[in-house]
């Protein structure tokens, strides 16, 4: 029973994965941006911190680009958080989304 317990979130991380993997497939080389930064809200939703670094390789793309492009006007529409919010240049900025659930105990 408690081995039930502890393997659960492992079964949740990866049918997030496979379903990520399925939309990164389903993206193509020059999606839509739409589909792109719907795929980059997906992608960092939860509590871990993602790296522009790690994005992009994922996506295949110029750092600098998601980072200007995407990653700037998401955070500047609430979509996203930055790590240091009060130096965007920092060398270790990394974003997750900003609408997640609070929970006080």
């Amino acid at each position: 029973y408690s081995i039930s317990l502890s393997l659960y979130p492992i079964k949740y991380l990866l049918k997030r994965y496979r379903e990520l993997e399925e939309t990164l497939k389903k993206l193509g080389r020059r999606p839509r941006k739409a589909k792109l930064r719907s795929f980059i809200h997906a992608f960092c939703t939860g509590d871990e911190w993602q790296s522009p670094e790690k994005l992009a390789c994922l996506l295949k793309c110029d750092k600098g680009n998601l980072v200007r492009r995407h990653l700037t006007p998401m955070t500047d529409q609430g979509l996203l958080e930055r790590k240091h919010p009060h130096n965007p240049h920092h060398p270790k900025q990394a974003y997750r989304t900003a609408d997640r659930l609070e929970y006080s105990s």
